[in-house]
């Protein structure tokens, strides 16, 4: 993105709030893997415990893009068009989630 001396503390805000995000993400799913290896063989959570975790992984993920939109608001108020073009496109993809990662190829679950 070529930022410039006078972008470089919200750049520097902005790549400090990926790294602590990613290194938060590696906890996770550290602490996921080691719960899971505990966890008995057929055992699994009821319908509400499951309704409990989907909360609490959305409420994590939400506080996540508060985070996240903290840093890249000043960050692309102080950039150029032509980085903003660039910005637009790498911080934050708009691609079809359906086509990539996460797609359940269409069938429904009961």
């Amino acid at each position: 993105m070529k930022v410039t001396d006078a972008q470089q503390s919200q750049w520097d805000a902005f790549a400090a709030t990926l790294r602590k995000q990613a290194a938060d993400r590696d906890e996770r799913i550290k602490t996921m893997r080691a719960k899971f290896a505990e966890r008995k063989p057929h055992e699994r959570p009821n319908a509400i415990a499951r309704l409990e975790r989907q909360q609490q992984r959305q409420a994590a993920a939400l506080t996540r893009l508060n985070e996240q939109l903290a840093v890249q608001r000043p960050l692309y108020a102080v950039l150029t068009t032509d980085q903003k073009l660039v910005a637009d496109a790498v911080l934050a993809p708009r691609g079809d989630r359906r086509k990539g990662f996460g797609h359940h190829g269409g069938r429904a679950r009961a």
